[in-house]
């Protein structure tokens, strides 16, 4: 696998957790009672973006990316490609994720009226809120190891 294509969808996935988290910051501050799965969520995606910006700082690095992928194995291989399906796959929960908070807070409205229908909107989707929490944490341990893998 090209460590370049790599560096490019950590970058990109990068920009896409801050984008994220910007609409979930958003959502938090205009909800006073926010749920605990909206304050983890966005917990997860700033771990996930610490992981991703390492991934991308290694990765930019020439001398460890042509040691890491000169003399790959059939395994390492198929590692790589699989560290980018769960790159494509990573973009995808986000995309979705960014959807479903816009959705949920995007009336346009002030005041305890709005904020209290936000709140709602927010908790009836709270169960895919906590699935794609639950996959990011799953990315993020993934990459980990994979950022693990280069260093060591």
């Amino acid at each position: 696998m090209d460590p370049l294509s790599i560096a490019v969808s950590s970058a990109s996935l990068l920009a896409s957790c801050a984008k994220v988290s910007g609409v979930i910051y958003t959502a938090i501050n205009k909800i006073q009672n926010v749920d605990g799965t909206i304050q983890t969520l966005a917990i997860e995606i700033s771990s996930l973006s610490q992981v991703l910006a390492s991934l991308t700082t290694t990765l930019k690095d020439p001398l460890l990316t042509r040691s890491v992928f000169s003399s790959q194995t059939k395994h390492e291989i198929q590692h790589w490609e699989n560290v980018k399906q769960c790159m494509d796959d990573c973009k995808d929960t986000l995309s979705n994720l960014e959807r479903l908070v816009e959705s949920c807070g995007n009336s346009g409205k002030t005041g305890w009226f709005a904020s209290s229908k936000k709140f709602v909107r927010l908790s009836m989707n709270s169960e895919a809120i906590s699935q794609s929490q639950m996959k990011i944490t799953s990315y993020t341990r993934t990459l980990q190891l994979s950022l693990q893998l280069i260093t060591v």
